[in-house]
C-alpha cells in the first residue's frame, strides 16, 4: 500500500467512511502493521481535537489583508444586483429559441383560409336583386336603417 493511498485508507477508517470490504482489508493491515496502527492513533487523536476545538475568530490584521488582495465581500446592495442579473446562458438560449421560432414561422407559415369567390358573387348578386346593396356611396348612405327598415316590413 502506498502512502498516498495508507492515508487516504487510514482517513476514511476512522471517519467510517469504507464500505464492509475495505473496512475488512484495513482491519487485517493494522493488525499486522505496527507502524500504520500507530499512524491511525495518531490520525484518530487529530481527528478529534480538531472536531472539539472551538471555532476562533481570524485576527484583524489577517482579515484586512487577504480583502486588500482578493477585494472585499459584496454588500448587500451587490449581492441583490448579482441575483438579478441573468445567467450568461440565458443569452444564447434566448437567441437560440428566437432563431427557432422565426425559422418556424417562415418555413411554415400560417396557411391562410381561401374564400371562395364563386359563393360571394353568387350572394352579392343575390343581395342586389334583392335591394339590400345600397347604391352609391355606403359611408353617405343610411344602409343599416334602410336594411332595418325593410326587414320590419317583411316580418
Amino acid at each position: 500500500m502506498s502512502a498516498h493511498e495508507e492515508s487516504r485508507l487510514l482517513s476514511a477508517y476512522i471517519d467510517g467512511e469504507l464500505d464492509r470490504d475495505e473496512r475488512h482489508r484495513v482491519e487485517a493491515h493494522l493488525g499486522a502493521c505496527a507502524s500504520c496502527r500507530a499512524r491511525e492513533e495518531r490520525l484518530s487523536e487529530v481527528k478529534w481535537a480538531m472536531a472539539a476545538a472551538r471555532p476562533h475568530r481570524a485576527p484583524a490584521d489577517l482579515v484586512a489583508a487577504l480583502e486588500a488582495r482578493h477585494g472585499a465581500a459584496p454588500g448587500l446592495w451587490e449581492r441583490v444586483l448579482g441575483a438579478l442579473r441573468p445567467p450568461v446562458v440565458w443569452v444564447p438560449a434566448g437567441a437560440l429559441a428566437l432563431a427557432a421560432l422565426v425559422m418556424g414561422l417562415w418555413l411554415y407559415p400560417a396557411e391562410e383560409e381561401e374564400i371562395p369567390l364563386e359563393a360571394l358573387s353568387a350572394a352579392h348578386s343575390r343581395y342586389k336583386a334583392e335591394s339590400h346593396v345600397p347604391h352609391g356611396d355606403l359611408l353617405a348612405s343610411s344602409f343599416s336603417a334602410s336594411f332595418e327598415s325593410e326587414q320590419g316590413e317583411h316580418d
